[in-house]
């Protein structure tokens, strides 16, 4: 799963290792509508949550990759 993949890797990336949803919503969108976009993050996010391929914080609105469990913190 492309979108999946691309949340994992961009924490990894940045030196504060979480990256905001925006970002990842306006990828997509590049790609898709923007109601499409939002559907499409909410699927991948929900899947992520039950394979841990990153955390997500609804309240932050951020993704992290934190092998600890903590959530993101911007």
């Amino acid at each position: 799963m492309p979108p999946a993949a691309r949340i994992h890797g961009l924490p990894k990336e940045s030196p504060v290792r979480w990256i905001p949803a925006a970002r990842v919503r306006t990828e997509l969108q590049a790609f898709m509508s923007e109601a499409h976009a939002g559907e499409t993050l909410k699927a991948v996010t929900g899947w992520a949550r039950y394979a841990r391929l990153f955390t997500d914080d609804d309240e932050t609105e951020a993704f992290a990759f934190d092998e600890a469990g903590r959530s993101p913190s911007p």
